[in-house]
């Protein structure tokens, strides 16, 4: 009878055991990027992201010295998503414009919720950032902004002046598509004096763009 007991016993172990280590759930990796229209998340060396509605899958990754991102992405819900993206290893900065320094990502802000007709620009799939820049446009004044863009086919990038937060857009100074890999650079000739830069991608996909550089008084290659 005693010896029944102890082989009663091991089973219903065994069977703890097993049903401890052998039906638990993955680990998710934590939480992706916030939903609602993306809320700012942006870090890493010089990059910014946005995945335009899609589910974030880098929303909550960490910038890597290459630009690799690790760690599990949630939903980033909203008309654009925003999550970090890494260094620049590997970008050819050819391209870019000079002289210049280079943009720090501390200086972008996210302009979630951003109104585009009530603010002077054309309605659509937009994901909007404002560029809080270290020396602002004067009227008729050479400037040049360059960054390294990356983005699905069919996005299109456009800088306009403002002189409030995430405000109203003044003169469109620069369009272009987005379609690869490359080094994009503005060469704009304002006829008003602006702080920032609001920057428009525009277009349904992933974008994002690294390598930024600011250059009063500078020109594109």
């Amino acid at each position: 009878m005693k010896a029944l007991r102890r082989v009663s016993a091991l089973l219903i172990l065994g069977a703890s055991l097993a049903s401890g280590l052998g039906c638990g759930t993955d680990d998710p990796g934590g939480a992706g990027g916030a939903g609602a229209g993306g809320s700012a998340s942006v870090s890493g060396s010089a990059g910014v992201n946005s995945s335009a509605g899609s589910s974030g899958s880098a929303a909550a990754g960490m910038a890597g010295s290459a630009g690799a991102s690790s760690g599990a992405g949630g939903a980033s819900g909203g008309s654009a998503g925003s999550g970090t993206t890494g260094g620049t290893g590997g970008i050819d900065p050819t391209g870019s414009c000079s002289p210049g320094v280079s943009f720090p990502v501390k200086n972008v802000r996210n302009c979630a919720g951003y109104d585009a007709q009530a603010n002077n620009v054309e309605p659509g799939i937009l994901s909007v950032r404002q560029f809080n820049l270290m020396t602002p446009l004067e009227a008729n004044s050479p400037y040049a902004f360059s960054l390294y863009a990356r983005s699905a086919p069919g996005i299109t990038l456009e800088l306009y002046g403002t002189n409030g937060t995430c405000g109203a857009a003044g003169e469109k100074l620069f369009s272009a598509p987005m379609d690869q890999d490359k080094v994009l650079c503005a060469q704009m000739h304002p006829t008003m004096h602006y702080d920032y830069l609001l920057m428009v991608w525009r277009g349904d996909g992933d974008a994002g763009v690294d390598l930024m550089m600011e250059c009063p008084q500078g020109t594109c290659p």
